[in-house]
């Protein structure tokens, strides 16, 4: 008996568990496996559930275990999961808590049995022994040599083992949401390391502007003395910041933030196919929804229809929505629920393309950009991991980064902490993504002016887009784009705005698509073909007057 203990499976464990639970709901199958990760929690919920039904021949239990299956349904699983999370933060402090206590309490009891040898050789061993003493050479050895990732960087190993269950006493707080919001946008600097980082920049590195003022001289003035972490030490100026603003004056500050890029215009086709969903009542668009957007005898295509199929299925999602009795858009949810019933939809299904060869992560991804810059000059052999971030649009050979995706689950003004924290993270995020392109790119001048990173925010069903691109030197520029405030309720108008937010997240692919161009040199393609074209339009077209004979 004894043996068949020690050699039982956790499958084995868990449908045990599954099978003699009095109430396995999914809010009592986290708390029995303690998961960090939903999407890895959920599916290994509904396969421990399917493996216990088939398992059991005690018609109570499999009774119990379908009326389980039958009533719990992805909202029930999101609201638990949920639940969770905040349990999972309550006991992740108390552990903190109870880690701290014994420390204190191994630490007086070290003391107090060293007490007399203390006395004898105070001047040596009392400086060991203090509690949290710590030389400067150590720090210096420990801390990060980029000075901006103080704060935020969590160490991992380099093959870290991602499994769903996590029981250690040790484990990190990985739930994000309003629990870390501090984080971003508190984060000390060490001033020391960012003057030294500043002296290292050659002056020819630099942004000049025509006034001969340079930008990143103007920037050190401004921030050194912080004791907090500035955009503006990672040299990246905010178009909404005011008080960057006012450091330059109108001239410096419309050449500094001039927008060469502008938004993509979309392409007729695409444009007139949402056009056609406009001016429909809530029947007429379930109407069209429920019909083929192929004409007839056309066979699908991924390359030529998928755009065509994010459309339709992105007006199918919202017009369920609308039609709901318990109407899901007029109240309040977590995150989670607007990521996976819509945006999931309307937003990563368009920038899955594998025509282009992107994805999209989600969850909490950690972003390789960020884990690039922070182990740029490591000389450990552990390694930092990146930003998490909840959703990042990536080209999937190269690893690539050029978009990434937050979201919370309201908006509760400008003021919100929650606001001003993504609104810390996503430039910083994209600073990095763009980073990396460029050194792909080996430094060409002349093609990393021509790329520009893009973000999303989604807080509740208000969604703004941005973008940051490098102006030259260290310096980029983040600017905020469109906000849009998806309608709760359906009217025509309404409506009518809720297409224009689906032209503005196609002008993001096209965004995507021209990175990609400029990373595969394909715009250099291009631009060579129109010259020829133009050249073969004018063969035989003389340029001046022939003389008269």
């Amino acid at each position: 008996m004894g043996r068949r203990k020690s050699t039982i499976t956790l499958q084995e464990r868990n449908i045990n568990w599954m099978l003699t639970c009095s109430d396995p709901t999914p809010l009592a199958f986290f708390q029995h496996i303690f998961p960090a990760h939903y999407g890895q929690a959920t599916e290994k919920y509904r396969h421990i559930l399917n493996l216990a039904l088939h398992e059991t021949g005690d018609p109570e239990v499999l009774n119990k275990l379908r009326r389980i299956k039958r009533t719990v349904d992805d909202a029930r699983i999101l609201f638990d999961w949920e639940t969770w999370m905040q349990q999972k933060t309550a006991i992740l402090v108390r552990r903190s808590v109870r880690r701290t206590n014994l420390h204190i309490h191994e630490e007086i009891n070290s003391f107090a049995q060293n007490k007399s040898s203390q006395l004898s050789s105070e001047s040596e061993n009392s400086r060991k022994r203090k509690i949290g003493d710590q030389s400067d050479d150590e720090y210096y050895d420990e801390y990060e040599s980029d000075a901006l990732s103080n704060g935020e960087d969590e160490e991992t190993s380099e093959f870290e083992n991602d499994d769903i269950e996590d029981n250690s006493e040790g484990h990190e707080n990985e739930i994000g949401g309003e629990s870390d919001v501090e984080e971003y946008y508190q984060v000390k600097i060490d001033k020391n390391e960012f003057v030294q980082a500043f002296d290292k920049i050659p002056e020819s590195s630099k942004l000049k502007l025509n006034s001969g003022r340079v930008v990143e001289n103007v920037l050190f003035n401004y921030i050194k003395d912080n004791d907090y972490e500035h955009l503006a030490h990672s040299y990246i100026i905010n178009c909404d910041d005011q008080e960057i603003k006012e450091l330059f004056n109108d001239e410096e500050w419309t050449e500094l933030t001039k927008d060469h890029f502008g938004i993509p215009q979309v392409p007729l086709d695409i444009a007139r196919e949402i056009a056609k969903y406009g001016n429909k009542n809530l029947k007429q668009l379930r109407e069209i929804v429920m019909k083929s957007f192929l004409p007839d005898n056309v066979s699908y295509d991924n390359d030529l229809h998928s755009d065509l199929e994010w459309i339709q299925m992105t007006i199918r999602t919202i017009v369920h929505l609308f039609e709901n009795e318990d109407s899901p858009l007029q109240r309040n949810h977590y995150e989670y629920w607007y990521t996976i019933a819509f945006f999931g939809i309307c937003i990563d299904i368009l920038f899955r393309d594998s025509k282009l060869g992107t994805d999209v992560k989600r969850s909490d991804a950690p972003s390789y950009a960020s884990s690039n810059r922070k182990n740029r000059n490591k000389k450990t052999k552990r390694k930092l991991t990146g930003r998490k971030i909840d959703g990042i649009i990536y080209l999937i050979e190269e690893l690539h980064e050029m978009g990434a995706i937050e979201g919370a689950r309201s908006y509760a003004g400008i003021h919100d902490k929650k606001y001003l924290s993504e609104y810390f993270k996503l430039p910083k995020t994209l600073r990095d993504m763009l980073a990396d392109i460029i050194k792909a790119l080996n430094y060409d001048g002349n093609r990393t002016t021509n790329i520009q990173v893009f973000g999303v925010i989604h807080l509740g069903l208000r969604v703004q887009f941005s973008r940051l691109w490098r102006v030259g030197g260290s310096i980029t520029i983040f600017k905020k784009d469109q906000l849009y405030k998806l309608p709760h309720t359906f009217t025509i108008d309404k409506f009518k705005s809720f297409l224009k937010f689906m032209i503005s997240i196609y002008q993001y692919k096209m965004i995507l698509k021209n990175n990609i161009q400029v990373l595969r040199g394909e715009e250099d393609l291009e631009e060579e073909e129109t010259l020829l074209l133009n050249e073969l339009l004018n063969v035989g077209r003389q340029q001046t007057s022939p003389p008269n004979t």
